[in-house]
């Protein structure tokens, strides 16, 4: 029998295959999964600039920033996406009696990944964002 009259794909050739494909699929899995936390800490980092210019609304309106994302998001500074947000980032405000202010974004819910974002009053970003494994996603500045 020739080879152009069997039909079908021996064993051999598709264990091959199979092989091959799960080779690429180990090796992009890592890549995979830090190109979508650096997409969720993008969003954070978004979340975290949209409550910095609610606090500075707020200051405007009132003379002074909000002590709370609640107090922002009840004036409508803020959506009340960021407030209720449980994953893939908890939002808090931290506000100090002497007018100074930190807003942050924890990660939570991730089993792989964590760390903790800050937006100061200045509209900076930092923090970092690591798997334990040596892969660190951190934010870039609007």
């Amino acid at each position: 029998m020739t080879r152009a009259a069997q039909q079908g794909f021996t064993l051999l050739e598709l264990a091959v295959v199979t092989t091959i494909l799960g080779l690429l699929a180990a090796t992009s899995l890592p890549r995979l999964t830090k190109a979508f936390e650096v997409a969720r800490v993008e969003q954070a980092s978004a979340a975290l600039h949209s409550i910095w210019n609610a606090q500075r609304l707020h200051a405007l309106e009132f003379g002074e920033p909000a002590n709370s994302l609640e107090t922002l998001a009840q004036l409508e500074f803020l959506d009340d996406g960021v407030v209720d947000a449980e994953e893939p980032f908890v939002f808090s405000l931290h506000a100090r009696p002497d007018g100074r202010w930190v807003a942050l974004a924890t990660r939570a819910e991730s089993r792989t990944w964590s760390g903790e974002l800050r937006c100061d009053m200045a509209g900076a970003l930092s923090g970092t964002i690591t798997d334990g494994d040596g892969q660190d996603v951190t934010p870039t500045q609007p």
